[in-house]
């Protein structure tokens, strides 16, 4: 149980990816994803992760710090914000598959999930759809807030509020124009109103994504000094040559 909640190659290889064929087997067997997984468990708020596509920052940085994040926690509300909410829902759909079917994690946290039983009957109306979830101590708790939800840019969720939000890839080639990065500005700030302030004032977020355009929400959060940037290239010295 405490090497799920603390060790995400752990959670992932031997968990997740108990199969040795399983994608989620295989990927942390490279030593660069490997220091980042360690990276991201030393500290997992208040950062800016962005790499090229195709290097399992999604994976690390958000699928298996949510999961982690209920394993720690059952009742943290989290919300995933994307550039489009067909993007999160399937990073919701990937969540919600480990937490109904993965043998193991269900026999080891009997507390949190459901079982053999059915989750969308025990959550009752709205508990597990394909944009929210609920873990049984918030159900048994009759909290309101769901355990994740997810939303696009822009169309946050009203009356809501998060013990952490994510935001993974809101910006892509399609929506990288002037215009609405500069919309997006305002997008990210009513996003961060629907924050709860923890112990000490802490709100706890978390940016991950890739570069489209040089004048991005993320050039303008690293200009206000909203985040602390962790910056990865696709050369080893950073250099286009």
């Amino acid at each position: 149980r405490m090497l799920c909640r603390i060790d995400r190659i752990y959670l992932s290889k031997v968990i997740i990816g108990n199969n040795p064929k399983s994608e989620w087997h295989n990927i942390l067997s490279h030593k660069w994803i490997y220091d980042r997984c360690r990276e991201h468990e030393r500290n997992p708020d208040g950062y800016l992760d962005l790499s090229p596509g195709g290097h399992f920052k999604s994976s690390v940085a958000v699928k298996l710090s949510i999961i982690q994040e209920h394993l720690v926690n059952p009742m943290t509300s989290i919300c995933l914000f994307a550039y489009e909410v067909d993007f999160a829902k399937k990073t919701l759909l990937f969540i919600k598959q480990v937490y109904e079917n993965n043998e193991d994690l269900k026999a080891l946290f009997p507390e949190i999930f459901y079982g053999s039983l059915n989750p969308a009957k025990q959550t009752g109306t709205g508990g597990w759809t394909s944009d929210s979830l609920m873990l049984k101590p918030i159900v048994e708790a009759t909290q309101s807030f769901p355990s994740l939800t997810v939303a696009s840019i822009g169309k946050g969720k009203t009356g809501y509020h998060f013990d952490k939000i994510y935001f993974d890839d809101i910006v892509y080639r399609d929506n990288a124009t002037p215009m609405r990065m500069r919309q997006m500005r305002g997008e990210i700030t009513g996003a961060f109103s629907t924050l709860n302030q923890g112990a000490d004032s802490i709100r706890r977020f978390a940016f991950v994504g890739t570069r489209y355009h040089k004048d991005d929400p993320y050039q303008w959060l690293m200009d206000q000094k909203m985040v602390i940037p962790r910056v990865y290239t696709t050369t080893d010295n950073k250099k286009l040559d």
